[in-house]
């Protein structure tokens, strides 16, 4: 007979996994209780309905007491219960499941940024070079791919799939909804650029390059090409003769937004540059040169162009003077668009509240004073163009 000593507590659940009926659980509960030092178990449920069935060879038992179980299901004397509680076991059981869990995939970031620098740790790339491969993108670029990322994540989320592990077709789809919504082709180039940085399709597989990818791209180019303007949206020729009345003129008086309007709608047709170097311009005096003829203005050094070079970094912008001694009216008329003289209008109007060096600042109450974005520029330039046509 192989006896051993377990609380009540460990009988009874070793009387609920084999599934005896409650009414011997409560005579196994009441005998632990009594202090006995032996306990025996029945091989099966039915056993302890009828003690006077034999087991192995065995003689008849008292009909009280249930018959010994076989070997395979109780304990040898050796094995102690002392350390083995059922909140013991629960422990055990939620310790494997926070084990298997750490071992699944883990759920990817909002921050794309981090996603990328994990691919990169697990292609072994060195911690030092990792940095270096990350600045790679322009900020503007970055802001771009992290929205597309975020909006991938929430779609992910919506359609209930694990964004680690999707398949080219569920991209597809992604992409597909994009295009519904009414995206352009660009746009859909761009979110496929985004998704490339941090999905993988294979050691040396884009997703660009993926021939359901590149089919549906050009298929929505087909479907929606882009649109080719015949005809320019707007005159220039208007708005410059618009420019020399108020409420652009007098401009020594005029308000400080249509000073700014003015000045640089002024400096982006004289420039043809982007709209991210005029907001790196600066009026220091090494930035910004006024000579007899010609105003020479020059990029921060901080500033990253978009084709970044050597020859795209050192270009000046030479912006040449306009009717700069007028005697005719007509000669006077046209000195009002001179953008040596807005310039310097505009450096002396704003000298009294600037905090920045960059030669675009703010004339808003909030941020009077900082410097500008790209994008505010860009509104000031829409924003002069529909003045002109109103006035």
């Amino acid at each position: 007979m192989w006896t051993c000593s377990p609380p009540a507590t460990t009988t009874y659940y070793l009387a609920f996994i084999f599934g005896f009926p409650r009414q011997q659980q409560r005579r196994w509960m009441l005998f632990a209780a009594s202090g006995s030092s032996t306990l025996r178990i029945p091989s099966s449920p039915s056993d302890s309905q009828g003690g006077s069935q034999t087991v192995a060879g065995e003689g008849r038992t008292h009909p009280s007491c249930p018959l010994l179980a076989r070997q395979t299901l109780v304990c040898g004397p050796c094995i102690s219960f002392s350390g083995c509680s059922l909140a013991d076991s629960r422990q055990s059981d939620r310790i494997a499941r926070r084990q298997r869990s750490s071992s699944r995939t883990p759920v990817l970031s909002y921050n794309r940024l981090e996603v990328e620098r994990l691919r990169l740790i697990n292609s072994n790339v060195s911690p030092a070079a990792i940095p270096i491969i990350l600045a790679a993108r322009r900020p503007t670029t970055v802001r771009i791919y992290d929205s597309t990322w975020k909006a991938f994540l929430r779609w992910c989320s919506k359609h209930h799939l694990d964004a680690s592990s999707v398949s080219v077709v569920q991209i597809v789809d992604f992409l597909q909804e994009g295009f519904a919504s009414g995206l352009s082709p660009n746009t859909l180039h761009r979110q496929v650029a985004a998704l490339s940085s941090v999905l993988a399709f294979g050691p040396e597989t884009s997703l660009s390059k993926e021939p359901l990818i590149r089919a549906f791209l050009r298929g929505a180019t087909n479907l929606r090409p882009p649109v080719v303007h015949r005809f320019p949206t707007w005159d220039l020729n208007k708005v410059l003769t618009s420019l020399t009345k108020p409420p652009f003129e007098p401009l020594r008086d005029v308000n400080l937004k249509f000073l700014s309007f003015k000045v640089s709608f002024l400096v982006a047709i004289t420039s043809t540059r982007h709209i991210s170097e005029l907001t790196s311009l600066s009026i220091r005096s090494d930035f910004c040169v006024f000579h007899k003829d010609r105003v020479v203005l020059r990029l921060e050094p901080a500033f990253i162009p978009k084709v970044n070079s050597t020859f795209h970094r050192a270009q000046e912008l030479i912006l040449p003077d306009f009717c700069p001694s007028p005697r005719h009216h007509l000669e006077k008329v046209w000195h009002t668009l001179d953008v040596h003289r807005a310039l310097k209008i505009y450096i002396s109007c704003t000298s009294s509240f600037r905090r920045s060096e960059a030669l675009f600042i703010s004339f808003q109450p909030s941020s009077m004073g900082s410097r500008v974005t790209a994008t505010m520029v860009g509104h000031w330039l829409r924003a002069t163009i529909s003045t002109a046509y109103e006035s």
